[in-house]
């Protein structure tokens, strides 16, 4: 599980938006079913949106990052879509991801799309 916190920014035009500072990571334990805070991911970077979360093992990218989309649909059409970034676990910093705005939809949150790995062999 993972949660992230927002915190308010004031845009150009004096319009509010919410970007994400931080997260907090947690780990299921099946033997005791409690949740246990973890500083990190190791070897996997988590992809967090509003269509779809998954992990993908160091190997294919950079490790111990959750990348995000912007999926607070409250404040989407507000923040015009600028919450969203790579986080990293290991020094706890945000590196936000601009878009032009003619990328971003004004009704729907960015998606991510992943190959179907059976499609690949």
């Amino acid at each position: 599980m993972v949660y992230g916190n927002h915190n308010d920014e004031t845009g150009p035009l004096g319009a509010k938006y919410v970007l994400t500072s931080y997260f907090e990571i947690y780990k299921l334990d099946m033997h005791t079913r409690e949740w246990e805070e973890v500083s990190g991911l190791g070897d996997w970077t988590l992809f967090v949106g509003n269509n779809y979360s998954f992990p993908i093992r160091s190997s294919e990218c950079k490790s111990n990052r959750i990348s995000f989309t912007d999926d607070f649909l409250d404040y989407y059409a507000k923040s015009e879509g600028r919450d969203m970034g790579v986080y990293n676990c290991e020094d706890e910093t945000v590196d936000r991801t601009t878009m032009s705005s003619d990328l971003l939809s004004p009704f729907c949150p960015p998606l991510w799309i992943t190959p179907n790995p059976w499609l690949l062999l």
